[in-house]
Protein backbone atom coordinates (compact mmCIF):
# COMPACT_ATOMS: atom_id res chain seq x y z
CA UNK A 1 0.00 0.00 0.00
CA UNK A 2 1.16 3.12 -1.08
CA UNK A 3 1.49 7.03 1.08
CA UNK A 4 -1.40 9.16 0.44
CA UNK A 5 0.49 11.24 -2.20
CA UNK A 6 0.83 7.99 -4.39
CA UNK A 7 -2.89 8.60 -4.88
CA UNK A 8 -2.93 12.32 -5.14
CA UNK A 9 -0.11 12.52 -8.09
CA UNK A 10 -1.48 13.56 -11.29
CA UNK A 11 -0.74 12.13 -14.49
CA UNK A 12 2.00 13.66 -16.36
CA UNK A 13 -0.14 14.96 -19.26
CA UNK A 14 -1.94 17.46 -17.27
CA UNK A 15 1.15 19.48 -16.06
CA UNK A 16 0.60 20.73 -19.83
CA UNK A 17 -2.44 22.39 -19.12
CA UNK A 18 -1.26 26.13 -19.50
CA UNK A 19 -1.61 27.94 -16.08
CA UNK A 20 -2.66 31.92 -16.10
CA UNK A 21 -4.10 34.17 -12.86
CA UNK A 22 -5.52 37.48 -13.69
CA UNK A 23 -7.38 39.69 -11.96
CA UNK A 24 -8.82 43.04 -13.41
CA UNK A 25 -10.66 45.74 -11.81
CA UNK A 26 -14.81 45.80 -12.46
CA UNK A 27 -16.76 48.80 -11.60
CA UNK A 28 -19.76 47.01 -12.78
CA UNK A 29 -19.85 44.98 -9.82
CA UNK A 30 -17.38 47.26 -7.39
CA UNK A 31 -14.62 44.31 -7.21
CA UNK A 32 -12.15 42.43 -8.91
CA UNK A 33 -12.71 39.49 -10.80
CA UNK A 34 -10.22 36.53 -10.22
CA UNK A 35 -9.34 34.51 -13.23
CA UNK A 36 -7.68 30.72 -12.58
CA UNK A 37 -7.09 28.33 -15.30
CA UNK A 38 -4.67 25.29 -14.48
CA UNK A 39 -4.37 21.77 -13.56
CA UNK A 40 -7.15 20.38 -11.29
CA UNK A 41 -5.81 18.93 -8.51
CA UNK A 42 -6.73 17.54 -4.58
CA UNK A 43 -7.04 20.37 -2.23
CA UNK A 44 -6.83 23.51 -5.21
CA UNK A 45 -9.77 25.27 -4.37
CA UNK A 46 -9.06 24.80 -0.63
CA UNK A 47 -5.26 26.61 -1.24
CA UNK A 48 -6.78 29.15 -3.59
CA UNK A 49 -9.66 30.32 -0.36
CA UNK A 50 -6.93 30.15 2.11
CA UNK A 51 -4.23 32.45 0.06
CA UNK A 52 -7.61 34.60 -0.14
CA UNK A 53 -8.40 34.51 3.38
CA UNK A 54 -4.81 35.17 4.58
CA UNK A 55 -4.60 38.40 2.62
CA UNK A 56 -8.13 39.36 3.71
CA UNK A 57 -9.82 39.17 0.66
CA UNK A 58 -13.80 38.27 0.46
CA UNK A 59 -15.19 35.87 -1.76
CA UNK A 60 -18.37 37.31 -2.95
CA UNK A 61 -19.19 34.85 -5.84
CA UNK A 62 -17.59 32.17 -7.35
CA UNK A 63 -18.09 30.42 -10.84
CA UNK A 64 -15.81 26.72 -10.62
CA UNK A 65 -15.56 25.27 -14.46
CA UNK A 66 -13.84 21.67 -13.77
CA UNK A 67 -13.51 20.50 -17.70
CA UNK A 68 -12.09 17.61 -17.58
CA UNK A 69 -8.01 17.55 -16.05
CA UNK A 70 -8.31 21.73 -16.64
CA UNK A 71 -9.95 23.93 -14.14
CA UNK A 72 -11.45 27.36 -14.89
CA UNK A 73 -12.62 29.71 -11.73
CA UNK A 74 -13.63 32.91 -11.65
CA UNK A 75 -14.43 34.98 -8.49
CA UNK A 76 -15.63 38.08 -7.44
CA UNK A 77 -13.51 39.44 -5.15
CA UNK A 78 -13.16 42.79 -2.52
CA UNK A 79 -10.60 43.46 0.06
CA UNK A 80 -8.31 46.43 1.46
CA UNK A 81 -5.52 44.43 -0.31
CA UNK A 82 -7.03 44.88 -3.44
CA UNK A 83 -5.98 48.58 -3.78
CA UNK A 84 -2.73 48.14 -3.85
CA UNK A 85 -1.07 46.71 -7.44
CA UNK A 86 1.67 45.52 -5.41
CA UNK A 87 -0.27 43.46 -3.24
CA UNK A 88 -2.49 42.56 -6.16
CA UNK A 89 0.82 41.42 -8.27
CA UNK A 90 2.08 38.99 -5.21
CA UNK A 91 -1.38 37.91 -4.26
CA UNK A 92 -1.72 36.55 -8.01
CA UNK A 93 2.16 35.26 -8.13
CA UNK A 94 0.84 33.21 -4.90
CA UNK A 95 -1.91 32.03 -6.68
CA UNK A 96 0.25 30.95 -9.77
CA UNK A 97 2.58 29.23 -7.69
CA UNK A 98 -0.14 27.12 -5.99
CA UNK A 99 -1.84 26.55 -9.71
CA UNK A 100 2.07 24.80 -10.34
CA UNK A 101 2.28 22.63 -6.95
CA UNK A 102 1.83 19.14 -7.62
CA UNK A 103 -1.64 17.50 -5.41
CA UNK A 104 -0.45 16.90 -1.83
CA UNK A 105 3.46 18.77 -1.80
CA UNK A 106 2.05 22.40 -0.66
CA UNK A 107 -1.24 21.38 0.68
CA UNK A 108 -1.54 21.32 4.94
CA UNK A 109 -4.93 20.91 5.28
CA UNK A 110 -5.45 23.53 8.69
CA UNK A 111 -8.14 23.46 10.64
CA UNK A 112 -9.61 27.05 11.67
CA UNK A 113 -11.35 28.36 14.71
CA UNK A 114 -14.48 29.75 14.56
CA UNK A 115 -14.67 33.74 14.49
CA UNK A 116 -16.78 34.72 17.16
Amino acid sequence: MGSLNDHWTLPAAVSRVEKSVISRHDDAVHGHMLSITCADRAGLLFAVAEILMRHDVERLCAKIDTLGERVEDTFLIRGEALQSPAIMQALEAEILTCCSNQAGREMRPRFLRARG
